[in-house]
């Protein structure tokens, strides 16, 4: 094993040598098992944007292909004319 240094604030210190103490451990042990933890959540979580994360929704829709970058769709929007109104909230149901 190669050794690290690190510096830990007091009370991150008391917390992991309690925990050392009721499992009947080192604190090198618990400090190991934490970073196995953190590095195993670290390599399943995807780099990417958004847009490759949602990539196989993309054509999903029926609206215009160009509805993002084509002004005409902003014509009226904000008048009383729009469109495509904003939807009333739906009424949530207490279960």
């Amino acid at each position: 094993m190669t050794p690290v240094t690190i510096r830990l604030p007091s009370a991150l210190d008391a917390k992991i040598a309690a925990i050392a103490q009721r499992r009947g451990a080192c604190k090198s042990e618990v400090i190991r098992e934490a970073l196995d933890r953190f590095v195993a959540t670290e390599q399943e979580a995807q780099p990417g944007s958004l847009l490759e994360a949602l990539e196989d929704f993309a054509g999903t829709c029926d609206d215009p292909p160009d509805l993002s970058t084509n002004p005409e769709y902003l014509q009226d929007f904000g008048s009383g004319n729009a469109r495509h109104r904003r939807r009333r909230p739906t009424r949530r149901v207490s279960r």
